[in-house]
């Protein structure tokens, strides 16, 4: 792995760190805390990548083929450890193989919402869009991205983003909010072949932008669902060696996010996704747009549970 995407990882870990120490009041009449320390979280989830190319009057898309997997998720108090193995037998052998590694960290606190993506995908294959019928496979295309984003919630206080994503609390009355920050992002695409740009095989391009947008979450009895939109305004270049002194386009972002579950009284079923488009070539002729996305169907239970080890090692 790129010494560049360790080091997102651990900037996207100390950020982590730094944020868990922000605190923020919240009416109750709207969110509910749950009081049990310990729950645990069984998951399935699925997380993917697609290329949309024009160059000319050609238009091309092309698709990692990545399985799903199950995961198991504990948490005691403010502390969570996650891990989950794919189930390879479910990947389609007819539409090739993807080789991924796919970081993704989304940090919902109550004043607070940021993104960190490291990812990396070898292999993808090419679709016919409106048939859905598999072209040809193209082990060549390699695509690396990371960057992330952060926002700050300006409603804090009656709307909570932890609660529809993370499922630690219960937003007990409906309301949504404003929330505005920014971006970085590199993204780097090689081909040998398949992929063609400016008659080159390779892409570069880092932008930096202010992203904003609205999210809601309707609550009706013990349902609810929660849709948020993120937009972004980036200023990015291809020749990132001589940022300053290049030609430096403006480029869209959106960032949706969708959550949908019922509250139990100590326990949550849930379903969300994230997904994430950028436009990384914008001419009249050529086109390029690379988005990710990741699915997580889970099931969280809460337990009522004491342990002096697990204060003393957690710090709590």
């Amino acid at each position: 792995m790129p010494r560049s995407a360790i080091l997102s990882i651990f900037a996207g870990a100390l950020l982590f760190l730094v944020q868990t120490n922000v605190a923020a009041q919240v009416d109750s009449s709207y969110v509910e805390r749950y009081n049990h320390p310990l729950s645990i979280k069984v998951y399935t989830q699925y997380k993917f990548m697609e290329l949309e190319h024009q160059y000319g009057k050609i238009e091309d898309s092309f698709n990692s083929n990545n399985p799903m997997s199950v995961g198991v998720g504990i948490t005691w108090k403010k502390v969570s450890v996650s891990g989950s193995v794919s189930i390879s037998p479910l990947r389609d052998k007819k539409r090739g193989k993807t080789k991924s590694f796919d970081f993704q960290h989304h940090y919902y606190g109550q004043k607070f919402v940021s993104d960190i993506f490291v990812q990396h995908y070898e292999g993808f294959y090419q679709k016919d869009d409106e048939t859905n019928d598999v072209l040809a496979i193209c082990p060549d295309i390699n695509v690396t991205r990371y960057g992330g984003s952060g926002q700050y919630i300006f409603n804090n206080k009656r709307f909570s983003y932890t609660a529809a994503f993370n499922n630690n609390a219960r937003q007990i009355r409906s309301a949504g909010s404003f929330h505005l920050g920014g971006n970085v992002f590199y993204t780097r695409i090689t081909s040998d072949s398949s992929l063609v740009y400016k008659d080159n095989y390779k892409q570069k391009n880092l932008q930096v932008g202010i992203v904003g947008g609205y999210t809601h979450s309707w609550f009706i009895k013990r349902w609810y669902i929660t849709a948020s939109l993120t937009a972004g305004v980036n200023l990015g270049t291809d020749n990132i060696s001589e940022f300053y002194r290049s030609k430096v386009n403006v480029y869209p972002s959106v960032l949706p996010r969708i959550a949908a579950g019922y509250y139990g009284d100590d326990w949550t079923v849930s379903v969300s996704g994230v997904f994430y488009n950028s436009s990384l070539i914008k001419t009249k002729e050529d086109k390029l747009n690379l988005s990710s996305g990741l699915v997580q169907l889970s099931f969280t239970k809460r337990l009522d549970f004491k342990s002096k080890f697990l204060d003393k090692i957690t710090f709590q």
